[in-house]
């Protein structure tokens, strides 16, 4: 079976929805599927939506004595509800855009979410610590010796940090690496 391509019109959106604030397309991973091998996007649902998921199914559990359990992401929650959610309202903001009206709904084959608790602009705690080796380089870790740069919403210094600063990090990272390699000035 030939493999089916959304092509709404668009290769990102930010859209007014209840659930969905953002869409974006990427190229499918290289799993040996070959070029043709369908659609991926990646799917950023609203705060005041991944707020009720987060309450229905917590991320942590708070003790008594003040200390905090995380709550580890269990696979089959992952890829039901809010997955679901998500894909139906990105099926129903696209249902006009579609390129071939006649699909109603096209073959999903992989489905998963990720809980996030960084992806919104919150209050957080200072970075991470550097761990022993690196040195921090803006807003990545440097390993030089060992070629590494660690990237992420978690390294950077700002007092918010949420998902644009762990792109600016890997954007950082990237950079960093190319300057050690002396493939930039």
């Amino acid at each position: 079976e030939e493999p089916y391509t959304l092509n709404p019109g668009f290769q990102a959106a930010c859209v007014k929805h209840p659930i969905l604030q953002f869409a974006c397309h990427q190229n499918p991973k290289p799993l040996g599927l070959g070029a043709n091998s369908g659609d991926c996007w990646v799917l950023v649902s609203t705060e005041e939506f991944a707020d009720s998921c987060l309450y229905q199914e917590p991320m942590s559990t708070f003790k008594q004595d003040g200390s905090i359990t995380y709550v580890p992401q269990e696979e089959e929650y992952l890829r039901a509800d809010p997955a679901r959610s998500m894909l139906e309202a990105f099926l129903e903001i696209t249902k006009g855009l579609r390129a071939d009206a006649s699909v109603l709904t096209p073959k999903v084959i992989y489905s998963r979410c990720q809980r996030w608790g960084a992806a919104y602009p919150r209050q957080r705690g200072p970075a991470a610590p550097t761990p022993s080796g690196f040195e921090v380089r803006g807003r990545c870790w440097s390993h030089r010796d060992l070629g590494v740069c660690l990237v992420g919403d978690y390294i950077c210094p700002e007092e918010t940090q949420h998902f644009e600063s762990a792109a600016l990090s890997g954007v950082e990272g990237a950079k960093q690496i190319l300057q050690d390699l002396g493939l930039t000035n």
